[in-house]
């Protein structure tokens, strides 16, 4: 299982992996735990590796890999959540994450993410 926690001003979020999910939350909101939405693509079903970045407006971008195994690579997903922690329109998926590797995410000083891979 992966895990990892992120600081954002008084905030500290929470990402993790379980039974080929992602997920994140908050100490601040105190809600349930928030996962992207599932896609009828199996290979989006196995999610792992999950990576957080906040931005200075307050939304959350998740990244995580899909469809890698030992020795296999697969390909990143992504998805913004707003300052409020629902999920916006922004979300993506992108094919060429090569084995042994997984994502790394930031979020910029013009309030937009880049994602490594």
């Amino acid at each position: 299982m992966t895990s990892l926690s992120v600081v954002a001003g008084s905030r500290v979020l929470r990402a993790w992996e379980t039974d080929g999910q992602v997920y994140f939350n908050s100490t601040d909101a105190g809600d349930p735990p928030k996962a992207p939405p599932v896609t009828a693509d199996s290979e989006q079903m196995r999610r792992k590796h999950p990576r957080l970045a906040v931005n200075s407006k307050g939304a959350v971008l998740l990244a995580w890999t899909a469809g890698t195994s030992w020795g296999r690579g697969g390909s990143l997903g992504w998805q913004v959540f707003g300052p409020d922690e629902r999920p916006t329109a922004v979300r993506g998926a992108q094919a060429g994450v090569p084995a042994w590797s997984f994502t790394a995410v930031v979020a910029r000083p013009d309030g937009g993410f880049t994602i490594f891979y």
